[in-house]
């Protein structure tokens, strides 16, 4: 039930297991007033979605459009199909909890290539397709190869995209029909490419950019318009130096733009798009606004449209260290480490005013779901916990 004023009804009857509404033989109905708070800081629940055996490990969960289906990898015999301990896929179903393990990686193969194990899964809107990276072996290569690996969950049938090695973090759009991920070009150097594969009409993936040494992880807007990306090279003339900056990229142009114009190093990490990308959150050290003089670790918005920025956090003790944002740019959600703790805050984007919704002995990857009302983090613990700011999945 929603905060605010509903009703309760309550029928005795001799009939037994009545409907709120419906004819019974004999008894009596009466209907009472309910007036439903809102709860502290708005948050309603805290829900532990994984249970993992303390010598087992659950990585890179990710989660749906409306919170309501999460893909995590773990080593862990969740279900009783991974007795290798292997590392593989599951996926949660919160409203009807359910555990269902999506991989089948034995590692047992000989001689041609085998997966070896699954990580780093990324779920589209409407949870029908996970993307993830493949650890392929065989007996003749000492060398882990990395491929993108895109699983439908309707058909249950998986298929490899893109088989050049050492593939990392895939992303996706709502769709699923666009997937961002980087590379290494070689395990025993630092450069890196950038990738869009679109699985409607690519036979090979787009390569937007290479990086002299990697960055953060690129991301890519919900409709897969646009992505963004920090970076170190100088693409289109603007960056001389060769420091970090922010770049967009236009999948539908191939247009590069960066974003920012820095001459000597600035702490650049965690870019996160709106759905449509016009809105940009990232996290540096950097004195944009004049609000932060310390040059404390913290988290900005960029409107890519107008090109202004506007401070997000405040925290000159702390240092923020990951942030997310809703579809529509206006809930960001973070986590920052101060006076050893780690604090989760939500806030509102237009008032910059943050509320304190956690505070954990534990560093937490926080991210938020299409609406801004369900947030995912996981513990140094290897639990994945989900807290509603508003009704679970189950009662929306």
């Amino acid at each position: 039930a929603l905060p605010g004023t509903t009703f309760a009804r309550f029928r005795v009857s001799s009939t037994g297991n009545l409907a709120a509404t419906g004819p019974a033989a004999d008894g009596e109905v009466e209907d009472y007033a309910v007036n439903i708070g809102t709860a502290v800081n708005n948050v309603f629940v805290l829900e532990q979605v994984s249970d993992i055996p303390e010598s087992e490990v659950v990585q890179h969960p990710a989660f749906n459009a409306n919170g309501s289906m999460v893909v995590f990898s773990s080593t862990a015999d969740l279900t009783g199909h991974n007795p290798r301990g292997r590392s593989q896929l599951f996926v949660k179903d919160m409203m009807a909890d359910t555990l269902t393990q999506v991989t089948d990686c034995r590692g047992d193969a000989s001689g041609a290539f085998y997966t070896a194990a699954a990580k780093r899964p990324a779920i589209n809107g409407d949870a029908s397709k996970v993307a993830f990276i493949s650890y392929l072996a065989n007996d003749a290569d000492p060398f882990y190869h990395e491929a993108l690996t895109l699983y439908d969950m309707k058909s249950e049938t998986s298929n490899l995209l893109d088989q050049k090695i050492w593939a990392q973090d895939p992303m996706m759009s709502a769709d699923g029909d666009r997937i961002l991920y980087w590379r290494w070009l070689d395990p025993q150097a630092p450069a890196t490419e950038y990738h869009v594969y679109d699985t409607t009409n690519s036979p090979a993936p787009t390569t937007l950019l290479a990086s002299p040494t990697p960055q953060a992880a690129p991301v890519i807007s919900a409709d897969g318009t646009t992505a963004a990306i920090v970076a170190n090279g100088n693409y289109t003339g603007d960056n001389p130096t060769g420091v970090m900056q922010l770049f967009h990229y236009d999948v539908d142009t191939g247009t590069l733009t960066q974003l920012t114009d820095f001459t000597e190093y600035v702490y650049l990490s965690s870019p996160s798009l709106s759905a449509d990308g016009s809105r940009l959150s990232f996290t540096s050290n950097h004195d944009f606004t004049g609000e932060n003089p310390t040059n404390s670790y913290e988290a900005f918005l960029l409107d890519v449209d107008t090109a202004t920025v506007s401070q997000l956090t405040s925290h000159p003790e702390g240092s923020i260290y990951r942030g997310m944002l809703s579809a529509d740019g206006t809930r960001f959600v973070y986590a920052v480490y101060e006076d050893s703790t780690t604090h989760l805050y939500l806030t509102e984007t237009a008032s910059a005013s943050p509320h304190l919704l956690a505070t954990l002995d534990d560093y937490i990857t926080p991210q938020l779901n299409a609406d801004g009302t369900r947030i995912m983090f996981t513990t140094t613990l290897d639990l994945i916990c989900l807290l509603y700011t508003s009704p679970s999945p189950r009662d929306s």
